[in-house]
């Protein structure tokens, strides 16, 4: 009986492991596929991916997403890093709620998030372009950033930044010295999960991209309007390898951020 009540669990997580992981699996070798119909295997080849440097809309959306990211991740950890740092030092009136608040642009669906800033731009006339994107991933990538930089900040250990007073330090001399050094792998953990999210956006950057302004994933999605080809394949495995380190470095900062703070 006891074999049989491990048998099913473990059923359903190989079934649940085999949904996720089967069609990117298959992605993945079909962006090797020499041939350019995807339901025929042609042999192994590299040439979709060396094909891919030589287009020059990849090539422009390439620097585009590069440019947006940088910014933006930029940007949000730092604005991010501030506001938790304000949340921790001080109590104001209405706190929880703005708490509340600040959390809001991150469950907003991202279709009514891109129309809400569309219409903004347009009621103050403001010309869709680069600038409109990082402003868009600025919007819904700070509250992820406050909320892993503030979860560091409340695993902190008060007496050291009490300590650092007694010895001589101003506030902003503590605050420098003493809270940044100690919560900077939950920033660095916030930076990398702001590049993720903001490589992968797709549907709010449409409203608020313009013409001649697209990121990697806006590409993807027109190309595959036209129908699924192996450099599509190869494209999207690229983002895939770049989201899945982006990833594991993110959760090696953040243990070793929950590793400090117990410590």
């Amino acid at each position: 009986m006891k074999k049989k009540r491990q048998l099913v669990p473990n059923s359903y997580i190989i079934i649940m492991l085999a949904f996720l992981y089967i069609p990117i699996m298959v992605m993945i070798a079909l962006s090797f596929n020499q041939s350019a119909i995807s339901s025929v295997w042609g042999g192994f080849s590299l040439d979709w991916y060396k094909t891919l440097f030589q287009r020059q809309d990849v090539i422009k959306a390439v620097w585009t997403t590069v440019r947006v990211t940088g910014i933006s991740t930029l940007v949000s950890v730092s604005l991010a890093t501030l506001g938790a740092i304000g949340f921790y030092k001080y109590d104001f009136k209405g706190k929880s709620l703005l708490d509340s608040m600040l959390y809001l642009p991150a469950v907003v669906p991202p279709l009514v998030l891109g129309i809400a800033l569309f219409s903004l731009y347009n009621i103050l006339h403001i010309q869709l372009g680069e600038p409109t994107i990082i402003i868009a991933h600025i919007t819904f990538c700070t509250p992820f950033a406050f909320s892993t930089i503030k979860g560091t900040l409340d695993g902190f250990d008060h007496s050291i930044e009490e300590a650092a007073r007694d010895l001589g330090c101003g506030q902003m001399q503590a605050i420098l010295k003493v809270i940044v050094p100690n919560i900077m792998p939950g920033v660095l953990s916030a930076a990398l999960m702001c590049v993720t999210i903001s490589m992968d956006d797709v549907l709010t950057s449409y409203f608020v991209s313009g013409s001649g302004h697209n990121t990697l994933s806006m590409l993807i999605y027109s190309l595959v309007k036209k129908g699924v080809k192996p450099d599509i394949n190869a494209l999207s495995t690229i983002m895939i390898v770049l989201s899945v380190l982006l990833g594991l470095i993110s959760q090696i900062a953040g243990s070793r951020s929950k590793g400090r703070s117990e410590e």
